[in-house]
This record gives C-alpha cells, sequence and structure tokens, in this order.
C-alpha cells in the first residue's frame, strides 16, 4: 500500500511538472512574439529593408519586365515564399494574396527595359516581415531579408542584388517614390 501510495504522489507529481512546463513554455513563446511585435513597432523589426531600387538593362520586345516583392509575416507564409521558384510564385500568386491576405504584402511593378524605380515607401508594417522575396517573371528571385537599402538589377536572364549605401551618408540622387507600384495583397 505505502508503495501504490509513493507511486501516486509520484505520479501526480509529474503530472503537474508536466503542466508547468508546457504552460511555462506557451507563456515564453507569447511573451517572445509580443517582444517581436513591439520592436518592429519601433523600428527595430526582424529585418531592417527601408528601400528597394530596381534597375533594368533589357527586356524582351514588347513587354515589361514584372516585378512583385512579397513580405511575409508569418512562418507559415515566410515557408511558401522560401521554397516557391519564381515560376511557382507567377502562376500561384492570386492564390497566395487570397489565402493568406493579412500575412502577406506584395509589391508589384512593371518596367520596360531601362528603366529603373526607386521605392521607399513600403507596406506599413513592412519591418515586422519574417522573409522578404524579390521575384522577377522570367528571371528569378532573391532573399531581400538581410538587406536594409537594396539594389535589385535585372540584366538579360541575371538577377543580382546589392546593398546600397545610408541615406545619411551620402544623399539619394533617384526621386524616391510609390508612383507606378501596385499593391496586390
Amino acid at each position: 500500500m505505502r508503495i501504490s501510495a509513493i507511486g501516486t504522489t509520484f505520479l501526480l507529481m509529474s503530472l503537474v511538472g508536466c503542466s508547468t512546463v508546457s504552460l511555462t513554455t506557451g507563456l515564453v513563446e507569447k511573451a517572445r512574439g509580443i517582444y517581436s511585435q513591439s520592436k518592429s513597432m519601433v523600428g527595430l523589426g526582424p529585418n531592417s529593408l527601408s528601400h528597394v531600387d530596381l534597375i533594368t538593362t533589357s527586356a524582351p520586345k514588347n513587354r515589361a519586365i514584372v516585378v512583385e516583392v512579397a513580405f511575409a509575416y508569418s512562418d507559415a507564409v515566410g515557408a511558401i515564399l522560401t521554397g516557391a521558384t519564381e515560376g511557382q510564385w507567377f502562376a500561384e500568386s492570386n492564390g497566395y494574396c487570397a489565402s493568406y491576405e493579412k500575412d502577406l504584402d506584395v509589391l508589384r511593378l512593371e518596367l520596360p527595359a531601362g528603366y529603373n524605380a526607386s521605392v521607399s515607401q513600403l507596406p506599413a508594417g513592412s519591418l515586422a516581415a519574417k522573409q522578404i522575396f524579390v521575384f522577377v517573371s522570367g528571371v528569378g528571385k532573391a532573399d531581400l531579408l538581410s538587406f536594409t537599402r537594396v539594389s535589385v538589377t535585372v540584366a538579360g536572364e541575371e538577377l543580382t542584388t546589392e546593398e546600397l549605401p545610408g541615406g545619411g551618408l551620402i544623399p539619394d540622387p533617384k526621386p524616391s517614390s510609390i508612383r507606378g507600384v501596385m499593391e496586390r495583397c
């Protein structure tokens, strides 16, 4: 009898311990989420992207280059962006926008060859994006998460990205505008 009382006591203590651990884990995860949201509200989000320059040097005749910049705000949408090829993105982007509109922002530009665009007004809350990709139709995709001010260059069938100097150090010679930018989601 004494052994079963001790066994019952240990069983109850282990159940209480497990529930305490899962409760604590849940509270810690919730606190991390709130902390992450607070950081992004004051400009210290998971990314620091503030400016995107798009430069096109060539395009097929009679057709503009289609560029979409996608901002994922959840891990699920981030995984979709990470796994999607450029072809899959353009084939399924309408479905992604419809299914994940609260966790996805997409900026779309259509540029003729030789034209440039400078976008400094990104979607509201874009600093909270967990993944940011640029998709260029017929060319490829690039990850923009680690950039602050990025230049995306499309030359033929090649896509390159590079960090631009900080805005405070060198004045931006190009006019910054969202003119011609369409928000899809």
